[in-house]
């Protein structure tokens, strides 16, 4: 039958608990190959006669050579460091004489395009998983399984190459065995920038000034369904027909001794030039740790979408989803238990203390017809994030960064489709007692949140 791969369904827990342990290490054993991987000069091959790669005419199956061959059957190949011709004839056995489908059941598939989004929709150009499975993608995506399978049990794996069996089997897999990303999807959140809704009607003025209630909002001061709580770390991205605006929070744990001056500090330095430390996120972050003056990281950053199956969800309406999570350190201090899939974190009376809030209503157009937003923000409960700060004796360092830009795509403009306007920081400092701090202000946040 034909299948979107988004259809998929794994063992849920319920079914996970039925099986035996026994079954259980069985199906975790299907998919580790039988040989070891092994290191080798990449001039030698394996002491087998490499097979003479068929023409076109020669095929039984015809495959599609510019996206299916060299996408997915040149890297599958690639782990053994043998040659695409196998890997092709197996799975054109597996078609052929297995399945009993030939190129004239494709031909007649009633999923064949017919306009062309309908063929950008069943395209699996450079590799991609298609949002909708024509038989012929089908056949030749299960197909590539199924001779690698084969190969597994006969050919060790290449131990010298890039690619490894454990992160080629992953990125056809979606990141956990309990959900999608796209079930952790929420509403667009009452943030009216979120809705089209924006500070300034003039373009030019929106795009030349950011004004100082932008970088409040960022911190979620000014939403009155979140009262008591405070964003730590988070990213907006908003579009309409003329603008895009993006807005990313981070936050850092600072020794509150010299925080005042990291404040100034980094409150008068060009923004582009320093990344406050997330673990895990890349190359311009930085820690301190000169007695006195420690800045540390207490988030470390999750899995890449772009590593597994789920970067193709459409459900998922192109969003980057990034579960960064917090350290250890402050879920063991506040003895928290997080949900299934560590996107909530409650106390011990059951109360939701922290949580991820993810959402995209982009529809992945290529010309905008109505205003969008996506984004992900943690919020976490501020009487917690205290109690934390006067355990671990620190402060709390937050950056705020906004950026104006002037959308061109819907204006009939060549190459460039973006002009890019203002782009500033703010700095707050959240101090053990509640007073949030910047260059010119102050305020006690648990009135002003309440």
């Amino acid at each position: 039958e034909h299948s979107n791969y988004s259809n998929k369904q794994h063992l849920s827990p319920h079914k996970r608990e039925s099986l035996s342990s026994k079954a259980i290490e069985k199906l975790h054993f299907t998919n580790i190959p039988l040989h070891c991987s092994y290191p080798k000069n990449r001039v030698e091959r394996l002491n087998l006669l490499e097979p003479k790669e068929k023409t076109h005419s020669e095929r039984r199956f015809q495959f599609n050579s510019y996206n299916t061959i060299p996408h997915w059957y040149d890297v599958a190949s690639f782990m053994f460091d043998y040659v695409r011709p196998d890997v092709t004839d197996r799975a054109e056995q597996w078609i052929c004489d297995k399945w009993g489908r030939t190129d004239r059941d494709c031909y007649d598939d009633m999923r064949k395009p017919i306009t062309e989004k309908d063929r950008q929709r069943r395209s699996n150009r450079q590799g991609a998983i298609p949002e909708i499975e024509s038989l012929q993608t089908y056949l030749e995506y299960h197909a590539m399984f199924c001779a690698v399978g084969e190969m597994l049990g006969r050919f060790p794996i290449d131990g010298d190459t890039s690619l490894d069996w454990q992160s080629w089997l992953g990125s056809h897999l979606n990141s956990s065995n309990d959900y999608w990303i796209s079930d952790l999807r929420s509403p667009t959140p009452h943030h009216l920038d979120c809705w089209g809704e924006f500070s300034s009607i003039d373009i030019d003025e929106w795009l030349d000034r950011i004004q100082p209630v932008e970088f409040d909002s960022g911190l979620g001061l000014t939403e009155k369904s979140h009262l008591g709580e405070i964003v730590v770390l988070g990213d907006i991205d908003i579009w309409d027909f003329q603008r895009n605006s993006s807005l990313n929070v981070t936050s850092a744990l600072v020794n509150p001794i010299r925080a005042r001056a990291l404040l100034h500090s980094l409150q008068t330095t060009d923004p582009n030039d320093f990344l406050l430390p997330v673990i895990g996120r890349g190359t311009g972050e930085f820690e301190i740790e000169e007695s006195g003056f420690e800045l540390t990281a207490w988030m470390r950053e999750g899995w890449d979408r772009d590593d597994t199956l789920d970067k193709f969800d459409p459900l998922s309406r192109n969003r980057e989803f990034n579960l960064t999570n917090f350290q250890p350190h402050f879920i063991d201090t506040m003895k928290l238990q997080p949900n299934s899939n560590r996107t909530k974190y409650s106390i011990s009376n059951g109360e939701t203390v922290a949580r991820l809030e993810l959402w995209s209503d982009s529809l992945n157009q290529e010309y905008i017809s109505h205003p969008f937003s996506s984004g992900g923000r943690w919020w976490i409960r501020i009487d917690l994030l205290l109690e934390y700060l006067r355990q671990c004796d620190r402060d709390l360092i937050i950056e705020v960064n906004i950026g104006h830009n002037r959308n061109q795509r819907n204006q009939g403009e060549t190459g460039e489709h973006y002009e890019y306007g203002d782009r500033k920081s703010k700095i707050y400092l959240l101090r053990q007692n509640g007073i949030l701090e910047t260059l010119d202000s102050h305020s006690d946040i648990r009135t002003t949140a309440s």
